[in-house]
């Protein structure tokens, strides 16, 4: 359905899937890829709340869908980062008084929108989120504020993606090891940038993608 709530004065607007059942069910927050709130999400938000959560994917892009690689290019470098970051982590608030979800809350996203989790995750309250799931980031916080995270995260990684370098997930992890919080990387032999968020996945991207959709759900459960 149709979700919005408020953040610096604005209002968001976004997708929610919540399970069939009364609940309360876990949550969890979803950063769009840079191509905005596209089918995709839709879909695997409602595959997240069959699997027993309640997801809630803001539009940062304010209705906006990119059609093409270039688009989704100016979109992204077009959007105010900072902001974005606030309206996901603020969106945990809207999900809070939802009488169908727990206090136990997760976030998660692909490419631009795994970046932004990131940043949300540093500037949230230390016990805000149990636990992140990062798909290849392409956002880069620096150190210092990577080092404010305070849960375990799990990374979905290519070995051939060159917008998510290994240096980049190095440094990620060195971060999460000064503050002391557990890092799980996954690595996906011969994948490249966005295996897991295609409309139209080779074989190999999707026995990829779903291998780290099991992972996924398994890294949320025992999280949330």
């Amino acid at each position: 359905m149709h979700a919005m709530y408020v953040c610096d004065g604005a209002h968001v607007d976004g997708y929610l899937s919540r399970p069939v059942d009364v609940g309360p069910w876990p949550a969890i927050v979803v950063g769009h890829s840079y191509r905005g709130l596209t089918p995709f999400y839709r879909e695997w938000s409602r595959r997240l709340a069959a699997e027993g959560f309640v997801v809630l994917v803001p539009d940062l892009y304010e209705g906006h869908v990119a059609a093409d690689d270039a688009e989704a290019a100016r979109l992204k470098a077009s959007l105010d980062f900072d902001r974005a970051a606030r309206q996901l982590a603020g969106a945990r608030g809207y999900l809070r008084g939802l009488p169908f979800v727990r206090d136990a809350f997760g976030i998660t996203g692909h490419c631009l929108g795994g970046g932004l989790a990131l940043m949300a995750l540093a500037r949230s309250e230390t016990d805000a989120f149990a636990c992140a799931v990062i798909y290849y980031h392409s956002v880069y916080p620096d150190d210092a504020e990577l080092r404010r995270i305070h849960c375990p995260v799990l990374g979905h990684f290519g070995t051939a993606d060159a917008l998510t370098p290994r240096a980049e997930v190095e440094k990620l992890e060195q971060a999460l090891h000064d503050a002391g919080q557990p890092f799980q990387a996954e690595w996906y032999e011969g994948m490249g940038h966005a295996f897991a968020n295609r409309a139209d996945p080779t074989p190999d991207q999707r026995a990829a993608s779903e291998a780290a959709w099991v992972r996924t759900i398994a890294f949320f459960r025992s999280h949330l």
